[in-house]
């Protein structure tokens, strides 16, 4: 079971002053299209959490790529992330040309330059690589949006001066370059990140993000995003799910799930001590999840299998839900997600464990969407079953209300 590891909520802090990169108003987007393409590139923080070298391909919170993607109010067209662990920027610009431009993506998100802080390399490198990747991705006909370094726990020997420096010079060639902008500062993640006692609340080691960290860092570029580009919906896209709307009770219960389903849906195993597993609460649908104490279930699954009818190799899916969580329950879950798991080939999902839902929400959340990263099936694939899960701490029952469950396919 994911269990969080906050000792404390996420709450206002006494941050000492950092440098703050004040961005100006806009005047044009740098990009406008369908459905646009974008690429996130960089070092460690940029692959954690969507290596698609795992079997089970776990997107979740410790992503920003993937924070970024479902955070954002537009859809794009994610390319999986070139991040590699270790990676200098000079690292980066010798192998820009196969794993950036060769992609054919529009957009570049970079991440880069903690590991050659770390490396006490010379602040005059750092920006003159940074410069040189950025003129050749624009020479290529390229739009960039630049990151901030994010702030380091360790801070010896004082990194964060330096890091101040370096952020400073990646706003100007940002300033200076129609092409090229740059997200704003990750004050909140920046400032429990370097804090002797929270640090745990936003990294795994002072440096790397867990999942609420990611979730914090997602919503600052999913803000670049959205200010910077303008993505049309693909004209292509059509919704698979039948009754994604989530009406009609005659669905199926299984597994020891009680209540009623929606119609052309499945719940298996929503066993609450108190209640039914699925139901309606005025125009609501409810799905719960037991606390296991009594032997039974701690988890609950509403689900559709989907016919896709042995996709091309360019068709992409999207697995994507819309979910509204009260405050008083979110200590007791340990996780939610929505899944897209083909009869054939890797399953996908987007995944909020307990430490992100913990130190995320604060409040009563409406609304919040889980969405996977665009991915292509395997062409022999035949169905591919979308859900959302719902797991609960063992210590109560939770409930969430669903809006819908969608699975998307984009011929391209």
């Amino acid at each position: 079971m994911l269990r969080p590891v906050l000792t404390h909520v996420l709450k206002p802090v006494l941050r000492p002053v950092f440098y703050k990169q004040e961005l100006p108003p806009l005047e044009k987007k740098l990009l406008s299209g369908e459905y646009l393409s974008v690429i996130c590139t960089g070092d460690s923080i940029a692959d954690l959490g969507s290596s698609e070298n795992q079997f089970l391909y776990s997107i979740n919170t410790k992503g920003w790529p993937a924070n970024s993607f479902a955070q954002s109010n537009q859809l794009f067209e994610m390319l999986p992330d070139s991040g590699i662990a270790g990676n200098t920027t000079q690292m980066l610009l010798d192998r820009l040309q196969t794993d950036v431009i060769d992609t054919g993506a529009q957009v570049a998100v970079i991440m880069l330059g903690t590991n050659d802080v770390h490396a006490q390399i010379a602040e005059s490198v750092i920006i003159a690589n940074m410069q040189s990747i950025v003129d050749q991705l624009v020479a290529a006909g390229m739009k960039v949006i630049l990151t901030p370094i994010t702030y380091r726990g360790d801070n010896h020997p004082n990194y964060t001066t330096k890091i101040d420096i370096i952020n400073t010079a990646y706003a100007n060639i940002a300033a200076n370059n129609t092409n090229v902008a740059i997200s704003e500062t990750f004050d909140e993640f920046n400032a429990l990140a370097i804090d002797a006692i929270r640090w745990d609340e936003v990294t795994i080691d002072r440096l790397h993000p867990n999942s609420s960290g990611g979730y914090l860092m997602g919503k600052v570029i999913s803000k670049a995003l959205n200010d910077n580009l303008e993505s049309a919906y693909p004209s292509t896209a059509t919704q698979l799910v039948v009754n994604s709307e989530l009406t009609g009770t005659s669905g199926s219960i299984g597994m020891g799930a009680t209540g009623q389903a929606p119609d052309s849906f499945t719940v298996f195993y929503a066993q609450p001590i108190s209640g039914v597993g699925v139901e309606y609460v005025g125009d609501s649908l409810i799905l719960r999840a037991g606390d296991g104490s009594t032997g039974g279930r701690d988890d609950a699954k509403l689900f559709q299998n989907v016919s896709v009818s042995n996709p091309a190799p360019t068709d992409q899916f999207i697995a994507k839900a819309t979910v509204s969580i009260a405050k008083e329950v979110l200590a007791e879950i340990s996780s939610m997600s929505v899944t897209l798991k083909p009869n054939v080939g890797r399953q996908y999902n987007f995944l909020l464990n307990g430490e992100a839902t913990t130190a995320i929400f604060q409040e009563d959340y409406n609304n919040f969407i889980m969405r996977s990263i665009p991915t292509t099936l395997d062409p022999s694939a035949t169905n591919v079953e979308v859900s959302v899960t719902l797991k609960s701490m063992g210590n109560q029952d939770v409930e969430i209300k669903l809006h819908d469950l969608e699975l998307i396919k984009i011929k391209k």
